[in-house]
């Protein structure tokens, strides 16, 4: 499935939800997108995460990336080339830690080895090809003044999809 396959999907799922849109912890993340992944597959899991140190592996995960990208602008003499590589680097490292959260939310006794598993599985290109649009979907999102945090809840439903099919296909 690709990225735009991945939006219209995920803009339907959430469009039928009368919610207001907010961006909390990482824990408040994590149990949203395991309500997401419960809906998302049949049967319904009954275990709790609220023992997974979700905020933990988000700052590992965000400060690794954002330390990688970092480096280009110290290299480049922060100019405009330096930003989009530095942005370009960030992504690159994200996509490296892509279904860590679905996999602790899925109690995966190997997160880290499971998720390098699967981005090998669909290869970094292809990620990268999906990844970078969904971001720069979430992040334009934050321009809709009435409802700046929609996108990225679209963006974040877009990539438990594509865990969902991948984990699902054999």
């Amino acid at each position: 499935m690709n990225w735009r396959m991945l939006i219209l999907r995920s803009e339907s799922i959430l469009s039928s939800e009368n919610r207001q849109y907010k961006i909390g912890s990482f824990n408040k993340g994590a149990l949203w997108m395991k309500s997401q992944l419960d809906l998302l597959r049949e049967p319904h899991s009954e275990y709790s995460i609220s023992v997974i140190a979700f905020n933990r592996y988000g700052i590992l995960k965000y400060g690794i990336s954002s330390i990688f990208a970092l480096i280009p602008l110290f290299f480049l003499s922060f100019s405009l080339l330096s930003v989009l590589c530095s942005i370009t680097v960030f992504y690159w490292v994200e996509i490296l830690f892509l279904f860590l959260f679905p996999l602790l939310i899925d109690r995966d006794k190997h997160p880290f080895k499971s998720n390098f598993a699967m981005i090998r599985k669909i290869g970094m290109i292809k990620c990268l090809l999906n990844v970078l649009p969904i971001a720069i979907y979430m992040l334009l999102g934050l321009f809709n003044f009435k409802k700046p945090f929609y996108a990225w809840y679209v963006g974040c439903l877009s990539i438990l999809i594509l865990y969902v099919d991948e984990t699902t296909a054999k």
